[in-house]
């Protein structure tokens, strides 16, 4: 192939992206594991045994209702190149972030001129809002989403502008297929039917003036709601449960009360983007339903559809199309209907922040554009200067916010900082004590932070441990069965209790959690095995025989392989099942 000078100008934004993003983000490979990465990485057998693939696309154990199969998949690859580094699931994240900052550049090119959908992907690139997203490396669900999602938005416009009948029906398969695999990784992903939608009636050429035809549109839009309606049949099918956890009126009532306070709070974050934090407090003001809180709701939607009609109507569609993306993606996260006890998260904005990026770049691209500036040689430089000082702000904002995510004790204190009461501050100050074996320093962070919030999930498991490590072992059961009341799905907590009773020969309360853990986690093969053990111990031995054969299907371990082949053929070896 010959390079043009055609060929090296379209080159040159994807390269400098290219650049750019690694520069911002390559220091979050030397990062470690934090936070939850432990639960969903290094203590998840889904993860860390790729040769069960089955139970990837079953329920995760360690969270209520989550249900992310992809995320789940690219973590168990990931471990199979990189075992428990944590610097490759890092690098991982910063690539699919690459690839989605490509994918904007790609969509805006689009409906907008070249130098705008650079600036839209480099702001897009760099906004520090993602930083929680994308440096840590459990806010994979949000990058990879928004990766199938925008790859799946992509497919569709060209599928619409494409020419060749066989090109357009393949790119809009794979824009179908994209969609599930965006469902499958977060459940955010359910606006994208919208999103297409509103795209169609902005920039769609078959859809301007007096031809506007809806009976052009609805047809596209069928293949989507089947997917989506597949997506839902199978959740419900496996997690046995829709996209919203099953709550009483006061929950709906008080996300309602707060959808307010959240998207100014989002659009705040967006625009100045400086007191950023991983844990946000909603304000008590904020839940009550007043007359003002009401006016508020109503004169800010009235702002906002105000303005997309404006853009609309004027021709500044990119406006309309900037703020449409910006709602129908928020749509999920914005407590309307609450889907989560997390009422704002950084990482929720990942993909409705293109929205703003939108708005954004187009309207510091058309300025550049202006003729007025090619004239006027200091307003052109003034604005070059404020555009590249932004750009510098972004950046070194977000290289500073990286840091946050280095370690649990450089996320705690950043935490406590910001809320030097904040119970989840110090349950993380208290996990980054233990990985240092400092005990007691340890029991004293999960005790402060039980003292602040006595129903704060995750204390009790880890004060447990830490009690049973040190042999308290009534204390540790005490801690244990409330973590349970608390918080009852995670799967470790039974099993650590049904092994805690195995130990002390109380074999029936031992079977009874480890029976629970087992139900939870159908895959954890250590609570199958124990329960093995214990079901020998009560005399069962065709219940112990086919657990020690499921667990046989799932060890990895060769010590433990052999093991199991001899307890298979001790059992097998009983007058029950000797050839009559």
């Amino acid at each position: 192939m010959v390079w043009s000078k055609t060929n090296l100008g379209a080159l040159f934004p994807i390269l400098l992206l290219v650049v750019v993003i690694f520069l911002i983000y390559g220091d979050t490979v030397r990062h470690e594991f934090v936070w939850d990465d432990a639960s969903l990485i290094q203590r998840n057998p889904r993860v860390t045994r790729l040769d069960n693939l089955s139970a990837l696309f079953g329920v995760e154990p360690f969270y209520f209702k989550y249900y992310r199969p992809l995320v789940s998949v690219s973590l168990a690859l990931d471990y199979r190149v990189w075992g428990l580094r944590p610097s490759g699931y890092h690098l991982s994240n910063v690539i699919f972030h690459l690839g989605s900052v490509l994918l904007v550049y790609f969509i805006c090119l689009s409906f907008m001129a070249g130098w705008s959908s650079f600036l839209v992907a480099l702001l897009f690139g760099l906004h520090p809002i993602h930083t929680e997203a994308v440096a840590w490396i459990s806010g994979r669900s949000d990058v990879l989403c928004t990766f199938f999602f925008l790859a799946s938005v992509l497919c569709f416009i060209r599928s619409v502008q494409g020419k060749a009948n066989a090109g357009r029906i393949g790119l809009y398969s794979l824009s179908c297929i994209l969609f599930f695999f965006s469902l499958l990784t977060k459940e955010m992903a359910v606006t994208l039917p919208l999103v297409v939608l509103l795209w169609w009636i902005l920039f769609s050429e078959k859809n301007t003036g007096k031809q506007k035809k809806w009976r052009e549109i609805l047809p596209l839009l069928i293949p989507f709601t089947l997917v989506l309606f597949t997506y839902l049949l199978w959740r419900r099918t496996i997690v046995r449960d829709w996209l919203y956890p099953d709550a009483g009126f006061d929950f709906l009532f008080l996300g309602f009360q707060t959808t307010l306070w959240i998207i100014l709070k989002y659009s705040q974050l967006l625009i100045l983007p400086l007191r950023l934090n991983a844990f946000y407090d909603v304000p008590a003001g904020s839940k009550e339903l007043g007359f003002f809180t009401l006016l508020g709701l109503g004169l800010v939607l009235l702002v906002l559809i105000g303005t997309f009609l404006y853009g609309k109507r004027k021709g500044q569609k990119v406006v309309a199309f900037g703020l449409g993306w910006f709602l129908l993606t928020l749509l999920p996260v914005s407590n309307l209907i609450p889907t989560t006890n997390i009422f704002l998260a950084e990482r929720y904005l990942y993909l409705p922040s293109l929205g703003y990026c939108l708005i954004l770049g187009w309207l510091l691209g058309g300025l550049l554009r202006k003729e007025v500036l090619h004239r006027n040689f200091m307003l052109r430089m003034s604005l070059i200067v404020t555009l590249a000082g932004l750009m510098l702000f972004y950046a070194w904002r977000t290289v500073d916010r990286n840091q946050v995510w280095k370690d649990n004790l450089a996320l705690a204190r950043s935490i406590l900082q910001g809320d030097p009461n904040s119970p989840m501050g110090h349950n993380l100050l208290g996990v980054h004590y233990a990985e240092q074996g400092d005990n007691k320093k340890s029991k004293q962070e999960y005790l402060t932070a039980l003292k602040l919030k006595p129903d704060m999930a995750g204390s009790h498991f880890n004060l447990g441990i830490l009690y049973y490590q040190e042999g308290e072992i009534g204390q540790a059961k005490e801690e244990f069965k409330r973590e349970i009341e608390i918080y009852p799905v995670n799967v470790e907590t039974y099993y650590n209790l049904g092994t805690i009773y195995k130990n002390s020969g109380q074999a029936d309360s031992s079977a009874q959690f480890l029976q629970k853990a087992v139900e939870i986690d159908p895959t954890f093969v250590f609570a199958l095995e124990n329960l093995a053990v214990v079901y020998e111990a009560q005399g069962l031995p065709e219940k112990a025989l086919a657990l020690w054969e499921r667990a046989l299907e799932l060890e990895q371990d060769p010590v433990w392989i052999l093991r199991i082949s001899e307890r298979i053929e001790v059992l097998k070896a009983l007058p029950q099942h000797r050839p009559k």
